[in-house]
């Protein structure tokens, strides 16, 4: 901790030492740094900073203003003096300032911008993990995780919110079956044919942090995942099978609305079935990580207790590949969410007019330099009710300090 707070002291000097700083991964990444040397001793520490502007256009009122800062830590067991193979990392993050994720009309629970809705319950959260890698193929982690860091990772159109989709729907989907935060053990191991995790974790929101202190007492949830590659006329792409039951208890929706004197009912389990895929259509021949191609999913519940039955989006998402903006990435993708039959069955004289909530969006996000990207981003959502449009533009900067 001593050593972080020395190199957080030395970012003003740092940041403006005489090197080609435009070209640096991070402001304060200058050749030689705090941050390398950090690396070197088995700690490896990143700040970012990302402020937004965002409007809902038919509302008439002004531009909504916030953001999120994010630090994260992972170090190295084998340098710090413990094992090889052992790692251990966190993610702090915090919002400040205001969103419009409750201005929109209608009965939109989805929120456009993922970044500024979670935390949900504080103004700032932690993840905190555990891996031990037994091999290059194969490793296990526990802790509290935090899944949007999970979202990121999509390689043509992850960013969890901050470089790409900002829309929850695209961003970090909605399924009722896994929360933002949980506490949870994750096996994967990776072999010729694919990729496969298994997954364990209290069913409930670690973001209330006092779960830790009676963990899976009130159910427990295992998700399997199966990912296996898939090469289309060499270009590269693949397939994600994921399969979660949960036995966490939830009202029987169909016990509602109860009777007079009587309690709602409990349904004692849940399950959620999901297949996504990517495909790049153009890759650089030079880096095959760079390119562009489609995305989607398709998810589906048993729908009682968890009102989300099923869910699909898709698009095209990637990089720019003209000369010279090859960072850059742009996306832009269609989704839709139906609440069940049985949570709408349960809401007498209004659940027969909800219908499925639909909503588009579009984004560009430009690498001004490696360690500052602005982003556009534009929405068009239709609530639940099927009647309301709303409209959404916004602006984004994101500043990687360290």
């Amino acid at each position: 901790m001593r050593s972080i707070l020395a190199v957080l002291l030395t970012l003003p000097c740092v940041c403006w030492s005489q090197d080609d700083w435009l070209q640096r991964r991070t402001l304060a990444d200058v050749p030689d740094g705090p941050k390398k040397q950090l690396a070197e001793s088995g700690v490896d520490l990143s700040i970012d900073v990302t402020h937004y502007m965002q409007k809902l256009t038919n509302d008439g009122e002004g531009l909504a203003n916030g953001g999120k800062a994010d630090l994260r830590v992972r170090l190295n067991g084998e340098k710090i003096g413990l094992w090889r193979g052992f790692f251990i990392s966190s993610h702090i993050e915090g919002n400040y300032g205001n969103d419009v994720n409750q201005d929109a009309a209608g009965l939109n629970i989805i929120p456009v911008n993922t970044a500024l809705a979670y935390p949900s319950r504080h103004d700032a959260m932690f993840s905190l993990l555990f891996t031990q890698a037994f091999s290059p193929t194969t490793t296990l982690t526990v802790g509290l995780f935090n899944m949007f860091d999970a979202a990121s990772r999509r390689p043509l159109y992850g960013g969890g919110g901050i470089e790409g989709f900002w829309n929850l729907a695209m961003a970090a989907p909605l399924t009722n079956i896994t929360p933002p935060y949980i506490y949870g053990a994750s096996f994967n191991h990776t072999n010729d044919l694919g990729s496969f995790g298994l997954f364990v974790y209290d069913p409930r929101d670690a973001q209330d942090l006092n779960n830790i202190q009676n963990l899976f007492t009130d159910g427990v949830t295992i998700s399997g995942t199966a990912t296996f590659p898939v090469t289309i006329a060499g270009l590269r792409g693949f397939q994600n099978l994921r399969l979660a039951y949960s036995t966490l208890d939830g009202t029987d929706l169909t016990s509602l609305p109860p009777e007079v004197g009587q309690p709602p009912k409990f349904k004692t389990d849940r399950w959620y079935f999901q297949y996504s895929f990517e495909q790049f259509l153009v890759q650089d021949p030079k880096d095959p990580k760079t390119g562009w191609g489609l995305f989607g999913q398709f998810g589906w519940s048993d729908g009682n207790p968890n009102a989300f039955q099923g869910h699909w989006y898709a698009g095209l998402a990637g990089n720019n590949l003209m000369e010279g903006r090859k960072a850059d990435r742009w996306g832009v993708g269609y989704y839709s969410y139906k609440l069940s039959n049985a949570f709408r069955n349960a809401l007498p004289n209004v659940g027969s007019h909800i219908e499925p909530q639909k909503g588009a969006e579009v984004f560009y996000n430009w690498a001004v330099t490696p360690w500052f990207r602005l982003q556009g981003d534009g929405q068009w959502v239709r609530p639940f009710n099927g009647r309301d449009n709303n409209y959404y533009l916004g602006l984004s900067a994101h500043l990687k300090v360290f």
